[in-house]
């Protein structure tokens, strides 16, 4: 499955469910973002031998877990941060995994109360 879609202006396409024998930059991984070449590729849990007993349902959320992992650095590359943040050497903080991946786990959760707040616009949607 493939779908293109915009962050911050720049086209990136996205390929779902890839195996790692078609392409080998998944090996040991779940997913990349090639910000060179503006593409996400998330791997096919199914073709990974340690998830064949996992249930649909776990795998689903490792899927969108990863997707949503892969999107927030392709929206630090585009937005600067991963280049200005590289300036002494290449654990600059915009590709830190354990930053990434707190934002990616708990974006659903800071979502829903935003959502509650009514703060996800431009405009507060509560009166104060």
């Amino acid at each position: 499955m493939k779908k293109t879609i915009k962050i911050l202006g720049t086209k990136y396409t996205i390929h779902m469910k890839v195996s790692e024998n078609k392409d080998h930059g998944l090996e040991n991984r779940f997913g990349y973002c090639s910000f060179k070449g503006k593409r996400i590729v998330i791997a096919d849990l199914n073709t990974i031998k340690s998830w064949e007993s996992e249930t649909d349902s776990a795998k689903s959320r490792q899927y969108c877990e990863t997707l949503r992992h892969e999107l927030i650095h392709a929206y630090l590359a585009e937005s600067g941060l991963w280049a200005s943040s590289l300036q002494y050497d290449e654990s600059g903080w915009a590709m830190n995994e354990e930053m990434i991946d707190w934002i990616a786990i708990q974006f659903p959760k800071m979502y829903k109360t935003f959502s509650e707040v009514g703060c996800l616009g431009d405009v507060l949607e509560w009166k104060m």
